[in-house]
């Protein structure tokens, strides 16, 4: 999880000058297993120009970095 949040602040500063990209932190209950719901959310978001995510089944939540100017929190909480 260390090295998957890590990545996504190398990417958001890399990434900082060409978007407007936010920080979104979410507790994501209900998940049932690390291999299936949150790897399946986590690819889910993934899929998206302009988010990156990493999903810690661990501790039930979700780090996400989104360009704001595509995506707003609703969105994104609709799609999780």
């Amino acid at each position: 999880m260390t090295t998957k949040i890590l990545k996504l602040l190398i990417i958001c500063a890399i990434s900082f000058s060409f978007a407007q990209n936010n920080l979104l932190n979410v507790t994501i209950e209900g998940m049932h297993c690390a291999g299936g719901c949150a790897k399946m959310i986590e690819n889910s978001l993934n899929q998206n120009n302009g988010i990156t995510a990493a999903v810690d089944f661990n501790n039930s939540s979700a780090t996400i970095i989104y360009d704001s100017e595509t995506f707003s929190e609703t969105q994104i909480l609709g799609m999780i």
